[in-house]
């Protein structure tokens, strides 16, 4: 996976040339001409565009990624089970059948995406260091809170099933996503990032 990453490094340091180039021309590093050579001047000398600090500073992104991933695990679980469940309900369009008359609700592909995007948007979390974003306290308890009842209105609906339909089947899935629910107050409340 990384030699996949540094195979590209070439390609990354000409798009860096290229971004500093714009900035420049944009006055982002300094209000007159000389202000942005002094600050470019400073890059060089620090040796911060050559393609051995490109991919040094590579390398610590991509250990904090993993040690982001590895501290903030609880999200990652959370988000991939929302995912997992909202790509399963969007393949499958006659999965929720009864009672007759709100199966098109129950089966609408918006919230089976909004399953989807809510899973993608908690694991992106996990991978930043996100409590230094600003917010991060509503935005995590937004995310957690959505997914919250997301699946308890799965819950609710698969219960139906196996008592109004009799779909035992439906039983099992109820269970895992009681547990799924159970792992979701859990991460909000112990708060772990």
């Amino acid at each position: 996976m990384f030699d996949e990453i540094f195979a590209n490094l070439q390609e990354i340091q000409n798009e860096m040339v290229k971004m500093y180039k714009m900035q420049y021309e944009w006055g982002w590093f300094g209000k007159t001409k000389e202000e942005s050579n002094l600050v470019l001047r400073g890059y060089v000398s620090t040796n911060s565009l050559t393609q051995k600090a490109i991919k040094k500073s590579q390398v610590r992104i991509m250990k904090d990624l993993l040690v982001n991933l590895r501290r903030n695990f609880q999200y990652v679980l959370v988000g991939l089970a929302m995912i997992g469940n909202g790509t399963t309900l969007f393949v499958d369009r006659n999965y929720f059948y009864w009672p007759p008359q709100y199966s098109d609700l129950m089966n609408d592909q918006r919230i089976d995406m909004l399953m989807c995007l809510t899973g993608i948007a908690l694991v992106i979390l996990a991978m930043r260091n996100f409590h230094k974003i600003k917010h991060s306290e509503m935005l995590t308890g937004l995310l957690l809170g959505l997914s919250a009842f997301l699946v308890m209105s799965m819950i609710i609906v698969e219960i139906t099933h196996t008592v109004g339909a009799g779909e035992f089947r439906m039983s099992k899935t109820a269970v895992d996503d009681i547990i799924l629910l159970m792992g979701i107050i859990y991460v909000r409340r112990t708060g772990r990032r």
